[in-house]
């Protein structure tokens, strides 16, 4: 990760991002956030101008769509106040050849939508990259951005992008209809190779049901 931090001070330089190991369930001075994914997770501080930013392995491809999903929760320590004008911005981006960062699609995240302690998934889409687009064969790039008010914190973790087929084939019409619900719905909450889900776990779920509906959505769009 690429830190930026607007806290310059030069004797502990930046305070405004890093990461924590999850307090002890029962620890005195900090509350345990019971559902972390693993025992270490970011901190973001909610000044903007605050940033975590990655260039991933991957490049954005024709044809695919990408989501990107971060799971957060306000620190209990120091919360963002609720209030929308505090906001967490989850952001696709490339670089182009003036190396100039050119944001892609944006979903924000108001202070308001937090669960103290509880982490909640929060994700942006990426509609269907189509061809003549600048940043076909780029490097995919994201960034969780904080906007508002200085002095409190975004607790981070389990930050992940998936990338899926402009098409879902799963009655061999080519088309995303009824019956490609009905396909889906016929696995729904099971778990196997032999299932036909769209997010690769191999589990059929609400999950799959989105993306077929986002591709079903696409389709009946104006293009």
């Amino acid at each position: 990760w690429t830190e930026l931090d607007t806290d310059t001070d030069p004797l502990y330089g930046g305070r405004n991002t890093g990461i924590f190991l999850n307090p002890e369930p029962n620890s005195i001075d900090h509350d345990h956030i019971v559902n972390a994914d693993g025992n270490q997770l970011a901190f973001l501080g909610s000044g903007t101008g605050n940033a975590l930013l990655q260039d991933l392995s991957a490049v954005y491809q024709v044809g695919k769509k990408y989501r990107l999903e971060v799971a957060l929760c306000p620190s209990k320590s120091n919360p963002p106040a609720s209030d929308p004008s505090n906001v967490l911005s989850l952001e696709f981006y490339y670089i182009d050849p003036q190396e100039n960062l050119i944001t892609l699609q944006t979903a924000s995240v108001p202070s308001t939508e937090m669960t103290m302690n509880f982490l909640k998934t929060f994700s942006v889409n990426l509609p269907t990259i189509q061809p003549g687009k600048p940043w076909i064969n780029q490097t995919i790039g994201i960034a969780l951005r904080a906007m508002g008010s200085e002095g409190m914190y975004w607790d981070i973790d389990n930050v992940r992008v998936t990338a899926y087929p402009k098409m879902p084939e799963l009655t061999g019409d080519s088309v995303v209809n009824l019956a490609d619900f009905a396909k889906l719905a016929a696995d729904l909450y099971t778990c196997g190779p032999a299932t036909i889900d769209l997010t690769g776990d191999e589990c059929v779920t609400m999950e799959d049901i989105w993306i077929l509906l986002d591709h079903w959505l696409e389709d009946l769009s104006p293009q």
